[in-house]
C-alpha cells in the first residue's frame, strides 16, 4: 500500500507494546495471545515549517516520543477482539479525535503478526483513516499482507520441472478488505496450501487466477488481490485484479 502523505509526516516503526493483546487469531486459527508489533504513519495536513524554523515543537506537529508512549501503553481489551478493533483503539490512542482532523490528513496503523502464519514470514494488517476537511467521518481503508508464504509444488513448463516439487514463495496483498474479514489471513493461507499442490497447469499465471477465484470463498469478492509468486530460478509478478 502506498504511503499516504502528500506533505510532512511522522512514522513510528515496529514498536513493541507493553501489554499482550487479546486480538486476532494465531497461525492455527486459535484465539491465543501472540506477539505483535505496531507501526504508525501520520500524514500532516500542512508542512511543519514553523516548528522547523524555530527548531522546537509547536501546534504544526506532534511529539513523537509522547506518541510512542501512548502507543506502548495500549491495554488489552477485556474480551477478545478482532485485529481491526485493536487497530481502531491504537488509532484513538495516537490521535486525539477532536484535534486530529485539523492537524492530520491521514493516520495509518500497521499491525505486524509474525506468529499469525504457519508457512510465511509474517502477516501484517493495515488500517488507514483519511480525515475529511469538513470534519465528517474519516474514510477507512483496510488491507492484509501475507509475506513470504513458502509452499512446495510442481510448477514449470519443462519435463524435469514436473518431476520434483519446487518452493513457491507467495506475497499476497488483499486491499479493500471488508471489516468483517480482518482476521481472514489464516483462511487465505489455507487456500494457498490447498490450491498449489493439486494443479494440472504448469504456469504461474494459471495459479494466480486460481487464487483470485478462491477469494470468493472468504467474502473477499470486492477486494483487490496482488499475488507475487517468486521461484528460486524464475521470478514472476502477478498483476492486480478484482475478485469479481
Amino acid at each position: 500500500m502506498a504511503a499516504p502523505w502528500c506533505s510532512d509526516g511522522l512514522e513510528v516503526c515496529r514498536l513493541s507494546l507493553q501489554h499482550a493483546q487479546h486480538a486476532g487469531v494465531d497461525g492455527w486459527g486459535r484465539r491465543k495471545e501472540q506477539p505483535l508489533l505496531v507501526s504508525l504513519r501520520l500524514s500532516l495536513r500542512n508542512p511543519f515549517t514553523s516548528a522547523a524554523a524555530k527548531d522546537s515543537l509547536d501546534e504544526s506537529t506532534m511529539h513523537y516520543g509522547l506518541l510512542a508512549k501512548r502507543l506502548r501503553s495500549v491495554h488489552p481489551a477485556s474480551d477478545w477482539e478482532s485485529i481491526e478493533a485493536l487497530a481502531g483503539r491504537i488509532h484513538d490512542a495516537a490521535c486525539n479525535p477532536t484535534h486530529a482532523p485539523q492537524l492530520l490528513q491521514a493516520c495509518e496503523v500497521e499491525i505486524h503478526l509474525p506468529k499469525a502464519t504457519l508457512l510465511g514470514q509474517e502477516v501484517s494488517y493495515v488500517s488507514r483513516r483519511r480525515f475529511a476537511n469538513d470534519g465528517s467521518e474519516p474514510r477507512l481503508d483496510l488491507a492484509l499482507h501475507l509475506k513470504a508464504v513458502t509452499i512446495l509444488t510442481l510448477i514449470g513448463v519443462n519435463a524435469h520441472e514436473r518431476e520434483h516439487k519446487q518452493p513457491l514463495i507467495f506475497y499476497v496483498w488483499v486491499t479493500n478488505l471488508p471489516v468483517s474479514q480482518s482476521d481472514a489471513y489464516t483462511d487465505i493461507e489455507d487456500a494457498l496450501v490447498k490450491v498449489s499442490p493439486f494443479r494440472s497447469s504448469p504456469f504461474l499465471h494459471a495459479l494466480g487466477l486460481t487464487m483470485y477465484t478462491e477469494c470468493g470463498a472468504y467474502d473477499l469478492r470486492n477486494a483487490g488481490v496482488v499475488d507475487g509468486v517468486p521461484r528460486p530460478k524464475a521470478v514472476h509478478r502477478m498483476s492486480t485484479t478484482d475478485c469479481a
